[in-house]
């Protein structure tokens, strides 16, 4: 979570939105789940985009 990137973008705005830590990191997670899961079955090469998504 050093330096600026989507995850760290997406937890913060997931912390905005619930106002609880702990959400935030499930809702990240389980969008780091999601993401990976993508990969893996499309075959798909990692693009940044695919964190704009809603939590």
């Amino acid at each position: 979570m050093k330096g600026d990137n989507e995850v760290k973008d997406f937890f913060q705005n997931s912390l905005k939105r619930t106002y609880n830590r702990q959400h935030a990191r499930l809702n990240t997670q389980r969008k780091i789940l999601t993401v990976m899961y993508s990969i893996w079955k499309k075959g798909d090469a990692y693009q940044p985009e695919m964190f704009s998504g809603s939590a």
